[in-house]
């Protein structure tokens, strides 16, 4: 019999120990489940990984994340390893960007392509 881990177990223990605020489940995706937490006044993504095997591409997407600048990718705060139980975690703060996930706002259809092409141009500059 296997028992799941519980990320927002984890989740909320982590907030405990960092003296954050722990406001709940944003939501899940197939690698990463997100929270809300609170740092005082500011609100963050707390995203939860498990570690399965190498590290690698969970640091290679942290360092790329640091580089970015752009109003519609959320600032990386902070990227770090975290044992839950007998468990190795992934974790991600991030900055909040409220407006519901990227599955919801897909349901709708996608953007029309000259929207897309704009943001494809605008952020293959860098900026």
């Amino acid at each position: 019999m296997s028992t799941a881990l519980d990320l927002s177990a984890a989740a909320a223990d982590l907030c405990q120990q960092r003296g954050f605020e722990f406001h709940g489940e944003l939501g899940k995706g197939a690698f990463k489940s997100a929270y809300l937490a609170k740092n005082g006044q500011t609100p963050f993504a707390l995203k939860l990984a498990a570690v399965t095997g190498s590290p690698e591409r969970l640091i290679r997407e942290a360092v790329a994340l640091q580089g970015c600048s752009h109003p519609a990718i959320a600032t990386l705060f902070e990227a770090f390893p975290h044992t839950y139980g007998s468990v190795q975690l992934w974790v991600v703060c991030e900055e909040y960007l409220a407006g519901g996930t990227l599955e919801a706002k897909l349901k709708g259809g996608l953007p029309p392509a000259s929207r897309s092409s704009k943001h494809r141009c605008h952020l293959g500059r860098g900026a």
